[in-house]
């Protein structure tokens, strides 16, 4: 299965794509008459008390209280579309037509391998979401489309900025980090150690994360990441030259071929997070928020 799909994260794709199915899918159709923006969305509109709709505020309020972790979860996917949608934009890509229906596919397949002998997708559908497999396959097209997008944008900003190729591994804690980095210097091959990844930087990336500019062959001292228990260790192994926006095809294809790795995808997050002055926090837990108000 290619790493290009993130399968891995399809139990979460499928719930987040409950939230507009049913929804049409032309942001021309604006809000119904007296809703006011952001404070209603489609799916909601099938619970209601005396004719007036859900909250959305009050959905999130409890959603923040009863599953703290998960509504952290889905509101950094959210955060994460919008600024792969920014840089997207700045950079002038668009996921190849062709690329999001193969996502579909497969993710589909994903799901019918999954079932009882007998039923269908459809029924699937259905009994899962309460809706049509056209709704929820219109759901999952638009939020593979949106991760396909993020992983070009993210190959895309690496690759338009100086760059080293280092060889990278997590250490538990920094006394055996610093082992492995003095058997490093002492000319230790990095390819025999577990858990090694061989992949690429930004250089202000490796700057930011060491505190020291990378020369080759060398390796800096261990450092931490904010908010991870590992400590890691680098050996800087080339310095690449930036290149120019790549056609989309050829990004594709580096993708399928070198699926990203989870640390080029937080440089691309904290960078993304420094240009557009995205503030991540949790989510507050409201009280007092009537679920039901007419408008």
């Amino acid at each position: 299965m290619p790493q290009l799909l993130k399968l891995r994260f399809l139990p979460l794709l499928l719930a987040a794509a409950l939230a507009s199915c049913g929804a049409p899918q032309s942001a021309s159709l604006g809000n119904r008459p007296g809703e006011h923006a952001g404070t209603h969305f489609a799916g909601l509109f099938a619970w209601r008390i005396d004719g007036v709709p859900l909250d959305a505020r009050a959905l999130a309020a409890e959603a923040s209280l009863l599953f703290p972790e998960e509504i952290r979860a889905v509101g950094q996917s959210l955060m994460r579309s919008e600024l792969a949608r920014l840089d997207a934009q700045a950079l002038h890509l668009v996921p190849p037509v062709g690329a999001v229906d193969e996502a579909v596919r497969l993710a589909l397949r994903e799901v019918e391998l999954g079932l009882e002998e007998g039923d269908s997708l459809e029924e699937w559908a259905r009994n899962r979401f309460g809706r049509s497999l056209e709704e929820f396959g219109a759901a999952l097209r638009h939020r593979l489309a949106a991760n396909l997008r993020f992983q070009m944008v993210v190959r895309t900003r690496l690759w338009t900025a100086p760059r080293h190729r280092v060889f990278l591994v997590a250490c538990e804690d920094l006394e055996s980090a610093r082992d492995r980095a003095s058997a490093w210097r002492a000319g230790a091959d990095p390819r025999q150690t577990p858990g090694c990844r061989d992949l690429e930087l930004a250089t202000s990336t490796i700057q930011d994360w060491t505190g020291e500019d990378p020369v080759v062959g060398q390796v800096p001292v261990p450092f931490p990441l904010p908010d991870d228990c590992s400590w890691y260790v680098l050996l800087v192994r080339e310095e690449l030259p930036s290149s120019g926006i790549p056609p989309a095809k050829i990004l594709i294809e580096s993708i399928r071929q070198v699926p990203l790795d989870p640390l080029q995808e937080r440089a691309w997050w904290d960078g993304a997070l420094n240009r557009y002055t995205a503030v991540v926090t949790s989510p507050a837990i409201r009280a007092g928020i009537r679920s039901f108000v007419p408008r």
